[in-house]
């Protein structure tokens, strides 16, 4: 099922609330090709499915960038718990893809389903749980 981003997601700051945007948009398209059967590794989407995992850890490391840098202008009192989460965030995101991409050869192997499962649960509880608490906290000038 895709990620509806609502207004209940929005923390507040128009950048961030584009970025998330951005990233559910990634992580949805994934979601898609999967359930269209093409995102096994080895198959004629191959390519698309390496870029599209690409995109998504370069935007997700944007993100967190661009996330923290506006916290820490605004002395957010949760940056450094922020900054701890988005650092095992990109561990964690980055293990499964490389265990998505080694397939058969992966120790575990990762299906394309389990992949997507994760995303959307990874994304979705990091806007809920962590990033919806900076809208207790003024962010002045921020955009």
């Amino acid at each position: 099922m895709p990620i509806v981003w609502r207004e209940q997601m929005s923390v507040g700051i128009k950048s961030i609330d584009e970025d998330h945007q951005r990233l559910i948009a990634l992580v949805n398209q994934f979601a898609d090709i999967i359930r269209q059967g093409g995102g096994g590794l080895g198959g004629q989407s191959e390519g698309a499915v390496r870029t599209l995992l690409g995109r998504l850890q370069a935007y997700t490391n944007e993100h967190f960038a661009r996330e923290e840098r506006i916290q820490d202008q605004a002395n957010y009192p949760g940056l450094k718990e922020n900054r701890t989460h988005h650092a095992a965030l990109i561990v964690e995101l980055n293990r499964k893809i490389e265990r998505y991409a080694a397939g058969a050869k992966a120790e575990k192997q990762l299906t394309g389903e389990e992949l997507s499962a994760f995303l959307n649960s990874w994304l979705v509880e990091h806007i809920i749980k962590v990033d919806l608490k900076m809208k207790a906290h003024k962010f002045s000038g921020v955009w």
